[in-house]
C-alpha cells in the first residue's frame, strides 16, 4: 500500500520535474545537489574500488556523479548500473531517484513498472 501511495504522488508531480523539454533534473533538489558537490572527485578511482566491494554509498555516489557528469563523463548506462547496485542493498536514495528516472524515462526507457519496483 505504501508503494502504491509513493507512485500516485510521483504521477502528480509535473512533467516537467524530469522532462526533456526542461533543463530541471532530479538533482534539482538543493540537498543532492549538496551532497554531489561534497564527493571528493579527485578520487574518482577509490570511489570506484568501494563500489566494486559493495559499498553502496559509493555505489550511490558514483550514479550521482554520472547522471550529471559531476567529474566523470555523463554516462546515464553507468548511472543506472550503479543506482541500481546501491538499490539491491536497500538504499533508499538510490530507490527514489531510480523510480523517478524510469517514471519520467530520464536516463532510461520510461517504465512505469520499474518506477513502482523502486519507490
Amino acid at each position: 500500500m505504501k508503494k502504491l501511495l509513493i507512485i500516485i504522488m510521483l504521477l502528480m508531480i509535473p512533467n516537467a520535474s524530469f522532462g526533456e523539454e526542461s533543463n530541471v533534473t532530479p538533482l534539482n533538489n538543493e540537498i543532492l545537489k549538496e551532497h554531489v558537490e561534497n564527493i571528493d572527485t579527485d578520487d574518482i578511482q577509490s570511489l570506484e574500488e568501494r563500489a566494486k566491494q559493495g559499498d553502496a554509498l559509493a555505489q550511490y555516489e558514483l550514479g550521482l556523479l554520472y547522471f550529471e557528469g559531476t567529474g566523470v563523463e555523463q554516462d546515464y548506462q553507468k548511472t543506472i548500473y550503479y543506482l541500481k547496485l546501491a538499490a539491491k542493498q536497500g538504499d533508499a536514495d538510490a530507490q527514489t531517484l531510480l523510480a523517478g528516472l524510469y517514471l519520467y524515462g530520464k536516463g532510461a526507457p520510461e517504465d512505469h513498472k520499474k518506477a513502482f519496483y523502486y519507490s
